[in-house]
Formats: C-alpha cells, sequence, structure tokens
C-alpha cells in the first residue's frame, strides 16, 4: 500500500482543482478494508476517483450495490451516501485512487458522473486510466512537488475523464432507442420542435426521466443538441444562400432575428453578418460544435 497526501503551504483559492491524495493498494483475501463515506469528515468535500486492475471490491452508492471488477471504476465524493469496501468472500483487490478537491471540482464531477455514470467501465488503455497510473507514478518517485504542479496535474484528470465521457457519448450505436429516436425528431424537425417535454411525449417517457436518459447518453441536454443542429444549419445557409438574416431565424427554428443573433454570438463568437462576410472570424466551409 503506498498512498501520497498533499497539504501544499502556497496553495492559493484561485486554483480550480487541486490533487488531496493518490494512491495504490493490492488487498489480499479477507482483508481489512470499509469505508464508510457518510461518517468520514470532509471540509472541503473531497471527489474520489477509484479504478479495479484486478479482484474485486464493492461500493454502495445510495440505495444500490455495485460490484467492482476489472476494469470498473467508481466515483464519489465524501461526506456523501456511499461507502466502498472489500467484500468478505472477496478474491482479494488491487485498485489506484485519487482524491481531488477546489472550486471547480463540483461542477466538473457532476458533468463527468452524469455523462458516465457512477460506476463505468473503462479500458485500461483510456487516456484517463493511463493519466490516473503516471499521477501514481509521478507521486512515488516525489515528482509531485508544489500546487501549481499538483492542480495541473488534478485538472488534467478530470479533463481526460470528461473526454472518455465524450468519446462514448459519440457512439451513437450504444444509444437507447428512445434517444436515438429523438435525436432524428430533431435533426428532421429542428425548426418546429420547442422542447424536452415535445420529445418525451413523442418517445413514449417521463419528461423527468426521457431529460435524464438524454443527457446520460449524449452529454448534453435536449436544448443543447438542438441548438447546435440550428447553429450547424444555420451556418451552412450562411455560407450556401443569399438568404437575409430573418428568413434564416425562421427556418432554423429561432422566434426572432434578436434572438438568432443572440444565439449565434454565443456559440461562434461573432454574429451572422460577421460570419457571413468574414469580418472578425476565420473564413470557413464547416465549423464544428463540440
Amino acid at each position: 500500500m503506498s498512498v501520497y497526501g498533499y497539504l501544499f503551504q502556497d496553495s492559493s483559492p484561485v486554483l480550480p482543482v487541486q490533487l488531496n491524495s493518490v494512491g495504490h493498494e493490492e488487498l489480499p483475501p479477507g482483508a481489512s478494508y470499509d469505508w464508510d463515506n457518510r461518517r468520514r469528515p470532509g471540509k472541503p468535500v473531497n471527489y474520489v476517483f477509484q479504478y479495479t486492475w484486478s479482484g474485486e471490491g464493492a461500493v454502495e452508492i445510495g440505495e444500490r450495490t455495485h460490484r467492482l471488477t476489472e476494469g470498473q471504476a467508481f466515483l464519489i465524493h465524501y461526506p456523501g451516501d456511499s461507502r466502498h469496501y472489500l467484500p468478505p468472500s472477496g478474491t482479494g483487490w488491487s485498485f489506484t485512487f485519487i482524491t481531488l478537491y477546489g472550486p471547480a471540482a463540483a461542477g466538473l464531477w457532476r458533468d463527468i458522473v452524469d455523462a458516465l455514470g457512477s460506476s463505468p467501465m473503462l479500458s485500461k488503455d483510456c487516456p484517463a486510466i493511463r493519466m490516473l497510473d503516471s499521477i501514481y507514478r509521478e507521486a512515488e518517485k516525489r515528482r509531485i512537488t508544489d500546487a501549481c504542479q499538483a492542480s495541473g496535474l488534478a485538472y488534467l484528470f478530470m479533463t481526460e475523464l470528461l473526454r472518455a465521457a465524450r468519446m462514448r457519448e459519440r457512439h451513437e450505436g450504444d444509444w437507447p432507442d428512445a434517444v436515438l429516436e429523438a435525436v432524428g425528431l430533431i435533426r428532421e424537425g429542428f425548426a418546429s420542435i420547442h422542447g424536452p417535454e415535445e420529445l418525451a411525449r413523442a418517445v413514449g417517457l417521463s419528461t423527468y426521466h426521457f431529460i435524464r436518459l438524454f443527457r446520460q447518453a449524449t452529454g448534453m441536454t435536449t436544448v443543447q443538441y438542438l441548438t447546435r443542429i440550428r447553429m450547424e444549419k444555420a451556418v451552412g445557409l450562411l455560407r450556401d444562400t443569399e438568404l437575409s438574416l430573418a428568413a434564416i431565424a425562421e427556418q432554423t427554428g429561432f422566434s426572432s432575428v434578436n434572438y438568432f443573433n443572440r444565439t449565434f454570438r454565443q456559440w461562434v463568437g461573432v454574429t451572422p453578418g460577421r460570419f457571413r462576410t468574414g469580418r472578425g472570424t476565420l473564413r470557413a466551409d464547416h465549423i464544428t460544435f463540440d
């Protein structure tokens, strides 16, 4: 067992995410290992990612228990409604963990859990897992020596988790049928669809369940996905036609030119007029919205 903790005297509150600890454990069968995160102190709140290399562990999150086998991770925070432990009848457990905190950690963590789930399967070759192993190796060699370096590693690890989630989200073939149906409806009827309630009715789900399912699969809300499709269509119309801005706004589902202008500027960085003339932006035949 090797655990490396960090408490930097020069740590600054402006650092968005910070590394609290990183460690690796090889638990033999019958070892005593049980963390009840409902009772753990945590100020600030700490966010834990733990990845199973081999063996078997378990994590309780709320009322649900997840069996953790090779390639499976869990994401929890403490204090919080969770517990992770080595089952009494287990065969041992090899894992690496990292704990993080900071002012930007909560929002990033919510996005990661929303997209990946609280107990995802991840390949050992996944960049996020390679990054986790690399941070542990750096700690083991005593190469993490200051707050800014540690913060950079922590933030990079979280962004790799987000990237893993988004790469998974791009595999549309794995999306639930209801989400695929809704995406088809958005792509065909982007100019007339008004919101998630309409889509939920069309696919036969409650609005609450549909919203959660759609975001878990795509990594976006239905409004974000709908707006992205509208922006892609608007870019094409601005480049390939002489239609007025009012006509483009109407054809892409915006209620007014002002609303279209405001939304376009938020997504692209310039107004539709400046985009069309190429002033203030790089002229492009296609823009990818990610």
